[in-house]
């Protein structure tokens, strides 16, 4: 099957299989992307989404730090949690 696959590969050509597969032409995304650089729409969609991650990063970080410190401080809630942790971190 890999023999079939690289014959294929070196028969058509790389932007001939990336064609195939949906993808648009490398020149496509390039002027796409001169576009989106010169509008402004490629920054702003990129600090849109890096202050999402830094939103669900927070987020996360928090929490973790939370249930950290009631584990630390409460032998009741580790005795309870603990388990279902090590359950979910060994699966």
């Amino acid at each position: 099957m890999k023999a079939i696959i690289k014959l294929r590969v070196k028969k058509k050509g790389l932007f001939q299989i990336a064609r195939a597969t949906g993808l648009p032409a490398p020149s496509t995304i390039l002027v796409t992307a001169k576009d989106m650089i010169v509008s402004g729409e490629l920054y702003q969609n990129l600090f849109a989404s890096l202050y999402r991650v830094g939103v669900g990063y927070t987020c996360g970080a928090i929490l973790g730090i939370v249930i950290g410190l009631i584990l630390g401080f409460s032998r009741w809630a580790d005795v309870i949690v603990t388990p279902s942790l090590f359950q979910l971190s060994h699966s």
